[in-house]
């Protein structure tokens, strides 16, 4: 994530299961004109991230405890956009006021954290952590403020309202950093 270099195009395709904390994440794009695959994948309470180029060459494969507390914190941020996924045993909430709940994910003796905040129309549109690791080229690691926000509610294809767009940023010195910009163009349930 560097702010200097140009945005990526990419398809992005999540999985995720509702009573267990499990993700799953195939990217697909192009780098320098190159077939790019990337694999963000958070199953048993492991997490681990690689991008491959022409389906062949590794480019990088990240694991770890930091990876791992990303990743959790990235399922709890998206718990809203499949329902069930609120009766999940290892998240907690707790009303902080008419518009903001504060959400716990537990995982044996690890608990992250984030908070909720909804629109007059009830709908989520911000999720806010302090905890998010954040990992540099260098492989430093610095928590920072990390925000994922819901826009442009729909009703879909099953009747239910749904956002249409993801944004997810890090604060920086004070200043949002987009880094991921996308379109939801579908949720399915199953």
């Amino acid at each position: 994530m560097d702010r200097d270099k140009p945005k990526m195009t990419i398809d992005y395709d999540v999985t995720e299961s509702c009573l267990a904390s499990k993700r799953i994440a195939y990217i697909e794009s192009q780098l320098y004109s190159l077939k790019f695959n990337g694999y963000d994948i958070f199953l048993d309470h492991e997490a681990s991230m690689q991008g491959e180029l022409l389906n062949r060459f590794k480019l990088f494969k990240q694991e770890g405890d930091h990876l791992k507390q990303g990743e959790m914190l990235t399922y709890l941020s998206e718990v809203f956009l499949m329902p069930n996924a609120l009766f999940n045993d290892a998240i907690n909430f707790k009303m902080l006021d008419r518009k903001r709940v504060s959400a716990t994910i537990t995982h044996k003796n690890e608990q992250l954290e984030g908070v909720f905040e909804f629109n007059e129309a009830g709908e989520m549109v911000r999720f806010t952590t302090e905890q998010r690791p954040n990992v540099d080229a260098k492989g430093n690691t610095t928590y920072r403020t990390w925000i994922a926000e819901c826009q442009d509610y729909q009703v879909n294809e099953q009747g239910i309202k749904v956002p249409t767009r993801f944004i997810a940023s890090w604060l920086i010195e004070g200043e949002k950093f987009e880094y991921f910009d996308g379109e939801i163009s579908a949720i399915e349930y199953y």
